[in-house]
């Protein structure tokens, strides 16, 4: 009898240590893209924040601002002065709505804050 090829055992051994490997690797995979959706989230607030202080400084009749904070902004406002790119329209899973807005405030220091309030929840970013 010719006993070439693998038993039944082995090809099972074999087919189940692949798929421990799959698993592995889809688990670091889902880490690595909930981070990268962390860090795109984390970006578009900072690109809202610096879009947000220009805007107030290059148009103080159009935003009324005090000593300590600025109306809040539409991120439509700021989108059609091209300050922020409409293509970042997502945030942890959630729409950013146009209507969403953006409230630059600052302390005594000079330490800003931004605070962006819409449907993808309340977030503050300080500098």
């Amino acid at each position: 009898m010719n006993n070439k090829g693998f038993t039944l055992i082995e090809i099972i051994a074999v087919i189940a240590i692949l798929g421990v490997v799959g698993i592995i690797a889809t688990i670091s995979l889902q880490d690595t893209l909930n981070e990268t959706k962390k860090m795109h989230c984390e970006e578009f607030l900072k690109e809202v924040e610096e879009a947000a202080c220009t805007y107030a400084s290059l148009t103080e009749q159009e935003v009324k601002c005090t000593r300590n904070s600025c109306t809040p902004l539409p991120l439509k406002v700021l989108i059609a002065r091209g300050l922020v790119t409409a293509e970042t329209n997502e945030c942890n899973g959630k729409k950013v709505n146009e209507n969403d807005t953006v409230t630059v405030t600052w302390d005594a220091s000079g330490k800003k804050t931004c605070t962006f309030n819409g449907d993808i929840g309340t977030y503050q970013r300080g500098s």
